[in-house]
C-alpha cells in the first residue's frame, strides 16, 4: 500500500522528486479505475497539504539529526541529552510515518473498493514492468 501511495503521489504531479509513471498516465490509471474528475481533484489536494506538512517534519528530523551529530561529536558526550534528542527524532519519525500513511488512507477513503482495487492493480503491473526495465538495464553486456 505504501507503493501505492508513492505512484499516487507521483502520478498526480505533486511536486515529488519520486519517480512515477507520468502523470498523464496516472489520470489515465484513475480515469480507467472510475475515479470521477472531484475525487482526483480531492486525492491532488490531499496530496498537497501532506507534502506541504512532509517538507516541514523532514527539515525538523534533519535539524534534529545534525544536533544529534554536535552532541555526539563532544569530547565527552552527554549521554541524557544525546538520549533526549535520539527521542525527538523518533517522534519526528513517528510523525512522518503517519504522515504518509494518513495520507493512503484519506486516498483510499475516497474510492470505492473496486477503484482501489484497480488501482492496486495498475500499480502493481506498473511496478513490475518498471523493475524489468531496470533489471535489463543493469544486465552487464553480452561479451
Amino acid at each position: 500500500m505504501k507503493r501505492l501511495l508513492f505512484l499516487l503521489i507521483g502520478l498526480l504531479g505533486a511536486g515529488v522528486s519520486w519517480a512515477g509513471p507520468p502523470p498523464e498516465i496516472m489520470r489515465q490509471a484513475l480515469q480507467d479505475a472510475g475515479l470521477s474528475r472531484q475525487q482526483v481533484t480531492r486525492i491532488q489536494d490531499l496530496i498537497f497539504q501532506a507534502e506541504k506538512e512532509k517538507v516541514e517534519l523532514k527539515y525538523r528530523l534533519d535539524s534534529a539529526r545534525l544536533e544529534l551529530q554536535r552532541l555526539l561529536d563532544g569530547a565527552q558526550p552527554d549521554k541524557k541529552a544525546v538520549f533526549e534528542k535520539l527521542e525527538q527524532i523518533g517522534r519526528v519519525e513517528v510523525e512522518l510515518r503517519k504522515n504518509r500513511l494518513g495520507l493512503m488512507l484519506d486516498i483510499r477513503a475516497l474510492m470505492t473498493p473496486e477503484q482501489w482495487e484497480k488501482v492496486e492493480k495498475f500499480h502493481r503491473v506498473w511496478m513490475k514492468d518498471k523493475y524489468a526495465k531496470e533489471s535489463q538495464r543493469n544486465e552487464p553486456p553480452e561479451p
